[in-house]
């Protein structure tokens, strides 16, 4: 009887120890009109994230020189990879007269705008 009480204390314990699971976030663009593919290309170079907040965990600003980096939330790929796709798919999906290049696309032989 006391050794089945210790076993149930003890997975009680544990089970309380067992921390949140983790949630992994990306970006995705927003919707807009379609965009009409001519005129000329679009490329979109890689782009630059801040030091303080080029991380795995979450950011958030907490006050006027203050950031939290949140444990139980991650980017689910480096920020500034999903960034830059984000940013290409939001510019494809918005710019009318524009053919926007996805990060990995070659660039055409008259080159293109970055």
């Amino acid at each position: 009887m006391m050794r089945a009480v210790s076993c149930l204390i003890l997975a009680l314990a544990l089970a309380g120890c067992a921390g949140k699971p983790t949630t992994y976030l990306t970006l995705t663009p927003v919707p807009g009109p379609a965009q009409t593919k001519a005129g000329t290309p679009l490329a979109v170079s890689r782009i630059n994230i801040p030091p303080a907040i080029d991380r795995s965990g979450f950011t958030t600003e907490t006050g006027p020189a203050t950031l939290a980096v949140a444990g139980d939330t991650k980017w689910a790929g480096p920020l500034g990879v999903m960034g830059q796709l984000a940013l290409a798919r939001d510019l494809a999906a918005r710019l009318q007269n524009m053919r926007v290049l996805m990060p990995g696309d070659p660039l055409p032989a008259g080159g293109a705008r970055q």
